[in-house]
């Protein structure tokens, strides 16, 4: 199974997503053709860059068939097609957001000026928001869904879902205005949700939680890794924690009834307490002083690429 953001392609081409991180280079998300393994992409890529390579929000089980080393200290909610009853009081909060407002799907071009517009009147608009943790905005290949208010007509919260895979689709984004009703956001999602299960989607995330702890199977993976890292959990937890409310995340998605299921930072080569601060840095994912991002710049260890094409026919890729 891909990474988290990752999407195989009908395109003999990959494009993808990378930054310049430290010693090694940051794969922030690809479109992988159809015919190539992860791992034969990560070779390639490993070749073409000449650095090893970072990845995240991949699962524990695919972390298995790669080269060098993961570490997992979050969890993403996944919810099966065959499994997926919405609680009563889920279905409680839907009944007061349609009396509010009604849900629909729109195309991804709309969708993409709506969920801006979304978000220049959320609680978050003058916040820093996270960078290169899933995709911003929808594709032609994506499915966007909008919560409109029933008297205006106006919209007050957004959500699309990438393609993971054939019947796999991934929760990239989701935002609210701050003028949204209780229930909106869960009205709009089981919407979405029932769409796509009708559609034969049979697994559908809804994206990962920082130090969140998988489900009781998953127990066992939980910070699997060669090397104690698991000591930085608390310092983690106090900065990532300035910037984000993961508990309360946990708790929206924990509404949904999900299975918990470990996913990881994964590295070609050996990781390192570097790796994880730098990528930290990257994402705004801990508050620090614009100084000291200024300087890191300054070293371009933080340069952010365009998203790039290349071509798969060979190991070798141009940009």
């Amino acid at each position: 199974m891909l990474p988290l953001s990752w999407s195989y392609t009908e395109e003999k081409t990959a494009q993808f997503c990378s930054s310049p991180l430290g010693r090694s280079t940051f794969i922030a998300y690809a479109s992988v053709p159809k015919h190539l393994r992860l791992r034969t992409f990560l070779d390639q890529m490993s070749l073409k860059l000449e650095s090893p390579l970072l990845i995240r929000g991949v699962p524990y089980t695919t972390t298995r068939n790669l080269p060098g080393e993961s570490w997992s200290f979050a969890s993403e909610a996944v919810l099966c097609s065959s499994q997926f009853v919405p609680s009563r009081s889920l279905l409680l909060l839907e009944k007061r957001g349609l009396k509010h407002g009604f849900s629909r799907e729109t195309s991804f071009t709309d969708g993409k000026e709506t969920i801006s517009q979304i978000w220049k009147k959320s609680r978050y608009a003058n916040s820093k928001s996270l960078e290169f943790l899933f995709r911003q905005t929808p594709t032609s290949r994506d499915r966007t869904f909008v919560y409109y208010a029933r008297a205006t007509r106006e919209p007050l919260a957004a959500a699309f879902f990438s393609r993971r895979g054939k019947h796999l689709y991934h929760l990239e984004r989701f935002t609210r205005t701050a003028r949204a009703p209780i229930g909106a956001m869960e009205s709009l999602l089981l919407l979405a949700l029932r769409t796509l299960f009708l559609e034969g989607t049979s697994e559908i995330s809804l994206g990962e939680v920082p130090f969140s702890r998988p489900s009781h199977i998953y127990q066992d993976h939980y910070h699997t890794t060669s090397h104690n890292l698991s000591l930085t959990i608390p310092l983690l937890k106090y900065l990532v924690g300035m910037r984000l409310n993961y508990q309360g995340l946990r708790n929206f998605k924990d509404k949904f009834s999900p299975l918990w299921r470990p996913v990881c930072v994964h590295s070609t080569r050996n990781l390192s307490l570097v790796d994880l601060f730098l990528l930290a840095l990257l994402t705004n994912a801990i508050a620090y002083p614009q100084a000291v991002k200024d300087s890191i710049q300054l070293l371009r260890a933080l340069r952010l690429c365009e998203p790039t094409l290349c071509p798969t026919s060979s190991s070798l890729y141009c940009t």
